[in-house]
């Protein structure tokens, strides 16, 4: 149809469009494995269909001479992986589980028959990682939605892995700018050596360090803290913190989200004469589906689609406790005991100074800019000359993640995502 011809081509046009970008691709696993027969001898050039569990989205490659296979690119999910040859039964090994930035191995024995008849085969999950000599920990969707997180910032759980530690002066990772997250380290790097990928596209700040963007929660499929051995693409000495999106799927899915907090459960401040002022709104949605257009195109199995919403508003009092003028000093009265001697500018004739008469500056010299700029001082509130006082700051955000995916053959895919 025309209409999956301009789909197609549009997706081809856009990974074109960002080359640097693409170098990155390294957030997705892959599924490795060997195919055998009952003699434990090689099988080349059998044919091997991955299958997205979610989505039906399929991969297929072929194994080599000695037998091997590497399926890449996959997003994290579960899979099935089907194993056919001339000569052998169909081998099916489902719950193949593909984490981000990991391979996952899946080897299959062959059994001599009909390739219409097809088996069963249980993949096995390895105690050890054996193809990647990296270092890291993978946290799931299941513990980035249901683990507390002070402010929503899932790179709060980073510090779950072992060799993460947050350093005397760390910042709120719930701000999105590098110094906020240079107080965290990783394997005892400096937190601003830490590099951050999210789709496989570094969105590392690398004029302080630390992430340009963070995403919603419920925008992210997993992530994970990758600390040694990583490969050449990336860039810094760090840690890496390896971030995959969700991506829609055969099933309609989402969900809504409000979270309240304000000033009426909180205690006051010891030093604040009033409670401050509180009320912070986190609210937000996400969608996923296949594209489905009435008529036109069915994007079942083929085309998906996602939209993530999370917004913020927040009306916060500071608490500021500071030294302050006192209404004589204002008017130019610096005549109580034990401050220091106040001196005529105007009279530096011969290189002296002349004091002001009982350290009072005469009311023409003070300018008239100085009296407006001392009307905006606070007057002391705490003692002879200290203040507290409890202004009101103002915080609204919003972020939006979207993404599309489309199978184009059995061999190509495609995604893109938009976030801001």
């Amino acid at each position: 149809m025309k209409v999956t011809s301009l789909i197609s081509r549009l997706a081809f046009c856009l990974s074109l469009s960002g080359p640097a970008a693409l170098l990155a691709q390294v957030q997705s696993g892959r599924i490795v494995g060997n195919v055998t027969d009952p003699n434990k001898s090689v099988v080349p050039n059998a044919s091997v269909t991955v299958t997205n569990k979610a989505t039906n989205q399929t991969l297929s490659v072929r194994t080599n001479g000695a037998g091997d296979y590497v399926v890449t690119p996959l997003d994290p999910a579960v899979y099935s992986v089907r194993v056919s040859a001339p000569g052998f039964q169909t081998a099916v090994a489902d719950g193949v589980v593909v984490l981000v930035g990991q391979s996952a191995r899946a080897d299959i024995e062959l059994r001599i028959g009909q390739t219409n008849t097809s088996i069963e085969v249980t993949a096995a999950a390895p105690l050890l990682d054996s193809e990647s000599g990296t270092l890291g920990h993978v946290i799931s969707n299941n513990e980035i939605v249901n683990l507390p997180l002070n402010g929503r910032s899932f790179y709060e759980l980073a510090r779950l892995t072992p060799g993460a530690a947050l350093l005397p002066g760390g910042g709120n990772l719930l701000r999105i700018r590098a110094n906020y997250w240079s107080g965290e380290s990783i394997s005892g790097v400096r937190g601003r050596q830490t590099t951050f990928l999210l789709d496989g596209v570094d969105v590392t700040d690398h004029h302080q360090g630390g992430t340009m963007i963070q995403t919603s929660i419920d925008a992210l499929q997993e992530f994970k803290v990758q600390q040694s051995e990583y490969s050449a693409e990336v860039s810094h000495a760090g840690g890496v913190l390896n971030t995959a999106t969700k991506s829609g799927t055969n099933q309609l899915h989402g969900g809504l989200f409000e979270f309240l907090r304000n000033d009426r459960l909180d205690a006051r401040d010891f030093f604040a004469p009033s409670r401050g002022a509180l009320k912070r709104n986190q609210f937000g949605g996400d969608l996923g589906a296949p594209v489905i257009i009435p008529g036109v195109f069915n994007g079942k199995d083929s085309t998906f689609f996602f939209i993530s919403y999370e917004g913020m508003r927040e009306r916060q009092g500071l608490v500021f406790n500071n030294i302050v003028p006192t209404a004589a000093m204002k008017n130019g009265d610096f005549s109580a005991p034990g401050l220091n001697t106040i001196y005529d500018p105007l009279s530096t004739a011969n290189g002296t100074r002349t004091a002001f008469p009982g350290n009072i500056i005469p009311p023409d010299h003070i300018s008239p800019q100085a009296r407006f700029f001392n009307s905006y001082v606070p007057d002391p509130n705490l003692g002879k000359n200290q203040a507290a006082f409890v202004p009101t700051r103002a915080l609204n955000f919003d972020q939006f993640t979207i993404r599309g995916d489309r199978t184009i053959t059995a061999s190509h895919r495609a995604f893109v995502r938009w976030s801001f």
